[in-house]
């Protein structure tokens, strides 16, 4: 599995969201392909959105649903440009990527962990304890059968913590789709079959990535930055860590000043 994706975590603001949707229309102006197949995810969805996301956050994932371009072109720029100066130079579906990811955010803030699978006619290898990442948008089913119609050369059958029930915004209600974002992290726990079939049992373990936020680049280009605490955060880390350690200095000075009277009174 890809360990060294561009397995990003945006950080959603109201700006940021205005970014990744301006230059997504920058992007659809030049491409009539992916322009139409928004146009007619756009055409599909009804229904409200849900709290603290926008329209342009579940046509994305209507978008990803449909067998199209986007979702393997997406999902090709994830796997090949995990460093983030090649991914700002040479992956142009930024503002897709973002949409998408904040969406899976805001969908999954639910503890509940699902119980997948997914199948692949792509033989894979691993032993159990190891940890790995599809390092991908990953679409499971609830359905196993569903799923071996993709591929039965490998199933993996795993509980996710991070991935969502997106069935409601699909293009593809039949799928009973669960889809994994990239960062997401499993540990093998079990393996059975044959050298033509296997089965991996996965199970959650937390997430792996990077936590990224958007910008524009010198050129006008839609981009990603790595985001780091800023020097106040870290002038209010120290301090809080300096008062710990007072407070504890003036614990242990009245604990000892009390057993020294405590003797003196006693001897």
């Amino acid at each position: 599995m890809q360990e060294d994706s561009a397995a990003f975590w945006f950080s959603q603001t109201g700006s940021q969201d205005n970014m990744a949707i301006r230059g997504l229309e920058t992007l659809l102006k030049k491409n009539a392909t992916l322009n139409k197949i928004w146009n007619y995810a756009q055409s599909r969805f009804e229904g409200d959105v849900p709290p603290g996301l926008r329209k342009e956050h579940i046509i994305a994932i209507f978008v990803y649903t449909n067998n199209g371009p986007w979702y393997k072109a997406l999902n090709d720029g994830i796997m090949k440009f995990g460093n983030i100066a090649e991914y700002n130079s040479k992956f142009n579906l930024t503002g897709f990527h973002y949409l998408l990811t904040v969406a899976l955010q805001s969908l999954g803030k639910s503890s509940e962990q699902l119980h997948v699978y997914r199948g692949t006619r792509v033989p894979w290898f691993g032993k159990q304890g190891q940890l790995m990442r599809f390092g991908k948008f990953a679409s499971t089913s609830h359905n196993r059968s569903v799923s071996e119609r993709f591929g039965n050369t490998t199933l993996f059958e795993l509980n996710t913590r991070y991935g969502v029930a997106i069935q409601n915004y699909s293009l593809n209600v039949t799928h009973e789709e669960v889809l994994i974002p990239p960062y997401e992290r499993f540990e093998i726990v079990g393996a059975r079959g044959t050298n033509h079939a296997c089965t991996f049992v996965l199970r959650s373990r937390g997430y792996q990535g990077v936590e990224v936020g958007l910008q524009w680049d010198s050129s006008g280009r839609l981009s990603v930055y790595r985001k780091t605490f800023s020097w106040w955060a870290w002038l209010l880390i120290a301090v809080a860590i300096v008062v710990a350690l007072l407070g504890a200095g003036a614990c242990l000075y009245k604990c000892f000043g009390r057993c020294h009277d405590i003797q003196t009174h006693t001897s």
